[in-house]
């Protein structure tokens, strides 16, 4: 039905003066929505907590572990020395609490006080012994498990040994540098195993090498582990040995395996452990030609591996 002229006009007239004022609404809202700083955008469980009125959950928590850490200063009488430094990256836009337990090989595990890093900051650095030398002087071998409230990069590099000088800090060897490891595992596999033991009279090699083990057991059963050695003439050696509840444990492979043959390792553990290593080297004839030091890292790798295959 067509409206009488007059009507039509009023009609249209009406709509007109509908669209101005939605515009003009639309209009203050997007002028507040710019003065008002943006909240941040819930995630699906807040949501969904705000619309059954309870709590919003807790903000998610990050673990890595370090394993191979060792605090030692020499003396005359006993000239082993370990120091390291741990950095800390935080890679998100928000700032993290950091909460530190530690390790350590025959005493129960200690708390450090939380610390706190920035968005998009490697600010923090650890030095051991001096940041807390209450805890690590002369600790001898510690672990860490170290929670977070956001993802965090944990970089650790040590140098440790044996001096040939208890005064003498001169730099002698390589350092080790791992990173923290996001979990536990029962199952953990080493690609190059070695134990040089050389005959200065023959001169074959201009050192020696030996391999350090670290297991850090943070859980609360003791850990069984067994390091079985596979080596490349088709010989296989296994070794056990027990990690306590809340310990690590350092060992060399020196008089354990045979040497001057390479072997393949995989460890399987009753309990969820790390365990991180490093290779050492020493003169031919004995510790005394120049000590003993860090040569380089051994990385490792946990299970499972793209086989899957079933630790039982």
């Amino acid at each position: 039905m067509r409206l009488p002229k007059p009507a039509a006009r009023l009609f249209t007239l009406s709509i007109l003066a509908i669209a101005i004022a939605v515009a003009s609404a639309c209009t203050k809202e997007n002028a507040h929505a710019e003065r008002t700083p943006l909240a941040e955008p819930a995630s699906p469980n807040t949501a969904v907590a705000r619309a059954e009125g309870t709590s919003p959950p807790t903000r998610a928590r990050y673990v890595n572990y370090i394993a191979n850490g060792y605090a030692k200063t020499p003396t005359e009488s006993d000239k082993r020395y370990g120091k390291g430094e741990m950095r800390f990256f935080n890679p998100s836009e928000r700032r993290a609490k950091i909460d530190i337990e530690v390790h350590f090989e025959a005493k129960p595990p200690v708390s450090l006080k939380t610390l706190t890093i920035d968005p998009l900051s490697n600010g923090i650095l650890l030095i051991f012994p001096a940041t807390f030398p209450e805890v690590f002087t002369d600790a001898g071998p510690w672990g860490m498990k170290i929670v977070s409230d956001e993802p965090m990069i944990v970089d650790h590099f040590s140098s440790a040994g044996v001096m040939k000088d208890a005064d003498d800090f001169r730099f002698r060897g390589g350092v080790s540098n791992v990173l923290g490891q996001p979990r536990a595992s029962r199952l953990w596999y080493f690609g190059d195993g070695i134990l040089i033991d050389t005959n200065p009279a023959k001169g074959s090699f201009p050192w020696d090498e030996i391999e350090w083990y670290h297991t850090l057991n943070p859980g609360p059963r003791p850990a069984e582990v067994k390091m079985h050695c596979y080596y490349h003439d088709g010989n296989r050696e296994t070794f056990t040995y027990t990690v306590a509840p809340e310990r690590v444990m350092k060992f060399s492979n020196d008089g354990l395996v045979n040497p001057g043959i390479g072997y393949g390792i995989k460890f399987v553990s009753s309990e969820p452990v790390v365990i991180q290593s490093e290779r050492l080297i020493l003169g031919s004839s004995s510790v005394d030609e120049w000590g003993m030091h860090y040569h380089n890292p051994r990385p490792g790798v946990p299970a499972p591996l793209a086989i899957n295959e079933d630790i039982d």
